[in-house]
């Protein structure tokens, strides 16, 4: 916060949002022509994944379109609400107006639900986001150390996450994770319906994990209507099944049939470099985490990561997380100390691999470490240090690139059978 712009930075921004403003008010005027019911969605961490599960849900029973890829910013939403590619220009804002406004006259608009995927990186963007629609549900997975160089603190973070629940009608539905204290204090701002998802069992819809191995998870669901035995071959990562238990919350509220729930959630498979896992040659296996990264869903890969590598040589790398602001080294420190206790050799890179390995070492302080100044010098060492029988844990910001390290140690390493 409080970093100065550069003229052309400023004018960047100043373009962004006269645009995102004239999207959201084509977008209600859309809306207003055609209503749909709304899911929105945002957290911290697992909005998309989520957002991915409660479409196939809804799938099961509506004609149903949701946000493309991670089109979540102030420009992505209302472009997603009127159905054109994330308007950035002035060109392409006049062609989505002329495209809307031909629209308005077509009577075969055949969706009944929108699933929206909603980022909270600006002050008041989820505020602003919101006048261009109301949403029928509302649901937030999380709320975690993101965007800290923008909204300031992680109690900002959760403030501005909770307008999507405040934009409720009274007739709306609250889906919230009652695993963590700030989204599950979000049901104050809302004197509707909320339902509360977790692996706490006062939780509406929660789970209980029977077995978790790199061969998936077996768990039992819990609703209001009974138990349901539910088998993830796709899925490792317990954090996966909070996104599960959102979109089983979604069905319920819109009546789809729970055998259809089901069978479909069964079958979801994390896309690449969201917790994918390969078993490789060598007898390797890799855990890909790097799409992006900050502290919990850091947390949540290690944790993961030893979970499945059990009985093996644990390497993990981690790359920088990025936009955490002046808290920045804190944190890395405070995740390199967590790294500490699964790694067997630990890999850091970035700008903040120092505070990564002072916390390993307070940890491991005989632990081997290497810090490495970015991607490439990584790749150096785990050309050197890779051997059979290894795991291998990667997990960083997108922006780091360190995915791309990932795909490569994966395609050397790829072998004719793989989970993914």
């Amino acid at each position: 916060m409080g970093k100065k712009l550069s003229f052309s930075s400023w004018s960047g921004e100043r373009r962004i949002a006269l645009i995102s403003s004239a999207l959201r008010q084509i977008a209600k005027i859309e809306l207003a022509a055609h209503p749909r019911k709304i899911v929105a969605i945002t957290g911290s961490v697992g909005k998309t994944t989520t957002k991915e599960y409660v479409a196939l849900v809804l799938s099961e029973g509506f004609n149903v379109r949701a946000t493309s890829g991670n089109a979540n910013s102030r420009t992505g939403v209302p472009s997603t609400i009127i159905n054109r590619p994330n308007v950035k220009s002035y060109i392409a804002l006049t062609k989505a107006l002329l495209v809307t406004a031909y629209g308005l006259f077509s009577r075969n608009k055949k969706e009944q639900y929108l699933v929206l995927e909603v980022g909270a990186m600006l002050p008041d963007q989820i505020r602003k986001q919101v006048t261009a629609f109301t949403p029928n549900i509302s649901i937030v997975t999380s709320v975690a150390p993101g965007h800290l160089e923008t909204l300031g603190s992680i109690e900002a973070v959760a403030e501005e996450k909770s307008r999507i629940v405040s934009a409720l009608p009274e007739n709306g539905v609250a889906i919230l994770c009652a695993d963590d204290s700030r989204v599950r204090e979000m049901q104050a701002l809302h004197p509707g319906k909320t339902l509360l998802f977790g692996f706490e069992e006062k939780a509406n819809v929660h789970m209980q994990i029977v077995t978790q191995s790199s061969e998936g998870i077996e768990a039992l669901l819990s609703d209001p209507e009974g138990q349901v035995q539910m088998h993830f071959p796709y899925v490792t990562n317990r954090y996966h099944l909070y996104s599960v238990m959102a979109a089983w919350c979604a069905g319920l509220v819109a009546g789809v049939d729970r055998a259809k729930m089901q069978a479909v959630l069964q079958n979801v498979q994390p896309r690449p470099n969201r917790g994918t896992i390969q078993n490789g040659s060598s007898n390797t296996l890799i855990l890909n985490d790097a799409f992006n990264a900050n502290p919990l869903s850091v947390k949540a890969a290690l944790e993961t990561f030893a979970s499945v590598a059990t009985d093996r040589r644990r390497v993990v790398v981690l790359s920088d997380m990025l936009e955490l602001g002046e808290q920045s080294e804190a944190l890395h420190y405070e995740t390199g100390k967590q790294a500490g206790a699964v790694a067997s050799q630990f890999i850091a890179c970035g700008e903040y691999a120092d505070a990564y390995i002072r916390g390993f070492k307070e940890v491991q302080p005989e632990g081997k470490s290497f810090c490495c100044e970015g991607v490439d010098q990584a790749e150096e060492v785990l050309n050197r240090l890779l051997q059979a029988d290894d795991a291998i844990l990667f997990k960083g910001s997108h922006g780091t690139n360190l995915y791309q390290l990932a795909s490569k140690i994966s395609l050397r390493f790829s072998a004719s059978e793989q989970s993914s």
